[in-house]
């Protein structure tokens, strides 16, 4: 079948129509369309590239790193710097430069720079800000069995803690803390519940109701040391034990 000369299609589409079926008449216009190709903008000197990734729709979405940071995000942040230098991981200047940076950041990108030379605290932002967030309430209970808490695990709120025959350990030495208290409810049988905390946690365990067994808290928060978390202990205890080293 020929194709309509470019004045047929222009004195109208009747002309067109006349000596071809409409099908072919409609690819032929889609023909004549001109095409643009797509132009990518590229930065201009000095201007920082975005990263970007494609939906499943095809629009061009940001990266995480790109996306804007909230004021909670930067006081994680803040919160999680101070816990590395309490642990000796960060010296005061590397500090200050770092809670100055955190501050003024604008994305998670930023703040995700801050924390990953730091152990448990950079993967933990990475897989999103609410990682790190502390649960209201956490509940342990053992029978003859033991449980421990080490490692980078985050603090929550509340804890409800109860040990029948077995053991409980709370290391807090390496933890996550992003609230500055803690409320452990206890109730031990034969058992024994241990919390080991580093020089700047006070822990305060006046108000447990002890039966036979013992409550030895062997620590002490030296004068001006700033107290980052205080841990209040309560409930009761049989012929077990409840030791703070």
């Amino acid at each position: 079948m020929p194709v309509p000369p470019r004045s047929a299609w222009a004195s109208g589409s009747s002309q067109v129509l006349a000596g071809t079926s409409r099908l072919a008449a409609a690819r032929w216009a889609c023909a004549q369309t001109p095409t643009y190709p797509l132009k990518l903008h590229k930065p201009r000197d000095g201007e920082r590239p975005h990263q970007y990734s494609e939906d499943m729709s095809g629009e061009m979405a940001p990266g995480r790193g790109e996306l804007r940071a909230s004021d909670k995000d930067r006081e994680q942040v803040v919160e999680l710097l101070r816990v590395a230098a309490g642990d000796g991981r960060l010296s005061a200047d590397e500090l200050n430069e770092r809670l100055e940076a955190a501050l003024t950041a604008r994305t998670y990108g930023e703040l995700d720079a801050l924390l990953t030379d730091l152990p448990g605290a950079g993967p933990a932002l990475a897989r999103g800000v609410a990682a790190t967030l502390p649960k209201e309430l956490t509940r342990i209970a053992v029978g003859s069995a033991s449980a421990k808490r080490d490692g980078a695990w985050v603090v929550p709120q509340r804890m409800q803690v109860e040990c029948k025959s077995g053991s409980v350990v709370l290391d807090f030495t390496g933890a996550v803390i992003t609230s500055p208290t803690l409320e452990i409810e206890a109730s031990v049988g034969s058992g024994s519940v241990t919390l080991v905390v580093p020089p700047d946690v006070l822990v305060d365990v006046e108000d447990v109701a002890v039966g036979s067994g013992s409550v030895q808290n062997r620590t002490r928060v030296a004068p001006g040391t700033p107290v980052r978390l205080r841990v209040h202990v309560t409930g009761k205890i049989g012929p077990g034990t409840i030791i703070v080293r």
